[in-house]
Parts: C-alpha cells; sequence; structure tokens
C-alpha cells in the first residue's frame, strides 16, 4: 500500500543521511531522571511505572503526555520533544505506544518525529507497537524495546536491590582490604623492630670504624713521608750554604758575567754593523729609483697648469698649455695635436 511505500522510501533517505548509523550512546548504570513521552491514559505508561516501581523506585520518571494517534501526534510527540530538550537535567527518554495497525503507529514514521529524535542530547529508548512492529522511530532511537516493560527494564539496567547488594559486597571487600593492608603493616613492622639497625645498631657503625683506621693509618704514613723527605731538603739547602761553597759560588758567577758581558759586546756590535749595512742598501735602492736618476737618464713627465700629472692621450687637450719636466728645470709648451696609438 501506499502507506508501506512511504515508509521504505522515508526510511532509505534518512539512512542514505546516516541518521541510523550513529554510534548508540551508552545508558548510564545509576539514573536520575528519565522522561516519557506517551499517551498519559494508556497502558504504556502504567507498565514503565510499575517496572521502575520494582526495579528502581528511586527513579524519578516525567511524563510528557503526548497525542500518539491521528492527524496531531506528530506535532505533538515533537512538541514534547523540543520540551525535554529545552528542560534538560534527563539522563534517557522513553518514547512510545501499545501495538496497532500501520495507520496508527504511522505518527512514529513520520519525518518530523524521526528528525527531532536525532536532535535529542540524550540517549533515546524506543518502544512503539508489540515486537513485530517496525517504525522509523525504532531506527533512529538508540535501543529498541519489544514492550514499555523492556524500554523501563533498559533504562534501569541494574535494580535498586542489586545495587545495594553491590554496595554491601563492596564494603565487604573494602574493609578485608583494609584488614590485610593492616596485616601487613604489622608484619612488617614486627620485622623491622627486630631487625639488626634496631637490636644492634652498633654494628652500623663497625664497617666505619674500620675505615677511619685505615684512614688515619695512611694519613700517618703520609705525614712521616713528608717529613723524611723535608727533612733531606734542609740538610741540602745547609750544605749548600756553607761559606766556602758561597765564595766558589760567587767567584763562579762573577767570571760568568764577564764572559756574558763580552758575547754581548760582540753580539752589538754584529747587530749595529749589519744595520749599518741595511741602511747602505736601502738608500742605494731608493737611490737607484729616485724620479731625479730617471730623468737624469733624459725621461721627462709632463703635468698641466694645476699640476695634474698627464699619463695619457684622453689627459691632454688641444691648445691647452702644458709643463714638461726635465733633470734641470721644467719647459712650457702647449698642445697642437694628439694622436692615440693602435694596436
Amino acid at each position: 500500500c501506499a502507506l508501506y511505500q512511504a515508509f521504505e522510501q522515508l526510511k532509505k533517505k534518512l539512512a542514505a543521511e546516516g541518521l541510523f548509523e550513529r554510534h548508540q550512546r551508552p545508558l548510564p548504570l545509576f539514573p536520575k531522571r528519565v522522561a516519557v513521552v506517551t499517551s498519559p491514559s494508556g497502558a504504556v505508561i502504567q507498565d514503565i511505572i510499575t517496572t521502575v516501581a520494582r526495579r528502581y523506585p528511586i527513579l524519578q520518571l516525567t511524563l510528557f503526555p503526548a497525542i500518539v494517534q491521528g492527524d496531531q501526534a506528530a506535532d505533538s510527540i515533537v512538541k514534547q520533544l523540543n520540551r525535554i530538550k529545552t528542560m534538560s537535567g534527563f539522563d534517557a527518554v522513553i518514547i512510545g505506544r501499545g501495538g496497532g495497525s500501520i495507520e496508527d503507529l504511522w505518527p512514529f514514521n513520520e519525518e518530523k518525529v524521526a528528525r527531532a529524535l536525532a536532535e535529542m542530547p540524550m540517549p533515546i529508548v524506543s518502544s512503539v507497537g508489540h515486537e513485530t512492529d517496525t517504525t522509523i522511530a525504532d531506527f533512529v532511537a538508540d535501543r529498541r524495546a519489544a514492550t514499555p516493560t523492556a524500554a523501563a527494564e533498559i533504562v534501569t539496567p541494574v535494580t535498586l536491590v542489586d545495587a545495594l547488594n553491590r554496595i554491601s559486597e563492596d564494603q565487604v571487600r573494602l574493609v578485608n582490604a583494609m584488614h590485610n593492608r593492616l596485616k601487613n603493616a604489622a608484619t612488617r613492622l614486627q620485622r623491622s623492630a627486630q631487625s639488626v639497625v634496631l637490636t644492634q645498631p652498633d654494628r652500623l657503625y663497625d664497617q666505619y670504624v674500620q675505615r677511619v683506621d685505615q684512614l688515619r693509618q695512611r694519613l700517618q704514613q703520609s705525614i712521616n713521608s713528608q717529613l723524611r723527605e723535608n727533612k733531606h731538603r734542609l740538610a741540602m739547602a745547609t750544605a749548600q750554604l756553607d761559606g766556602r761553597q758561597l765564595l766558589v759560588k760567587v767567584a763562579n758567577l762573577q767570571r760568568q758575567q764577564v764572559d756574558d758581558r763580552r758575547r754581548l759586546d760582540r753580539a752589538m756590535i754584529a747587530l749595529v754593523t749589519a744595520k749599518h749595512q741595511a741602511v747602505a742598501n736601502a738608500a742605494l735602492g731608493l737611490d737607484h729609483l729616485s724620479p731625479l736618476k730617471i730623468l737624469g737618464r733624459g725621461f721627462a713627465f709632463v703635468t698641466d697648469d694645476a699640476g695634474k700629472m698627464l699619463k695619457t692621450t684622453a689627459d691632454y687637450q688641444v691648445d691647452a698649455a702644458i709643463h714638461i719636466h726635465v733633470a734641470d728645470g721644467q719647459i712650457g709648451a702647449r698642445v697642437t695635436t694628439k694622436e692615440k696609438k693602435h694596436g
């Protein structure tokens, strides 16, 4: 029929968007508040209340009454889901209704309901219809329950009795663990009290006393050796300070001084002679390089009126005054022509 076709089309569309592939959010072990979106007059809310009262009576259930059948049902369900989202503080949401035909369950196949469920910040448990009935809400929800009773059991994974028993067992284990720790600590204390450190503390210092004796012996040996060395050096110094030895040393030093003076005089004379010869050679070299010597061999150089030396044809200007410098003076002249050598 048309409803089944519409169901398959919407299912395919939402699956393509990844709305059914979200990771299943875990439900808390000890929930405090759970919201229920269903009809206030149906058997669903009664089954949930009865199951919670039996399993976990401290859980606070809050009913958000909604129309679950007919044309206004989808908008009513979305409105209540939005109320839950704005109020926050809920650990989970149960949404559902009793069994019926596909027409009766159709509000839970509406796209607006599916998207509202997908936007809820807490886990959703869907309990729509009987076990064989499947709606879009079942695919979007984090968990699907076959019946309202099963939905209540899902949101209360641990019963209050189980929780109290677990606490009692943990308490027993904790007490036993503390007793064992205290027993072990007492055993360690007794063992420590009987140890050599506390019963015979003098034995702790035996090895240190022995070490001190060894160091004292080594120190005494070192002092004796140093004293013998100092006595030997004192004897040598005393022998060197003998008067006759001093006279011999003074005479030797005087002879050495005279010899050193002679060698120094000879070295100074040789050094001065070498320096004079070096200066004479340098002066002779400079004389050979002197411009006057070069001019004396017939060479000349030319300057302009400003005294600038003219070296190339580019420095000369036609009809400009020039000065030719020779060995015994200079000659004034004027440039008539200039020709640059090629090749």
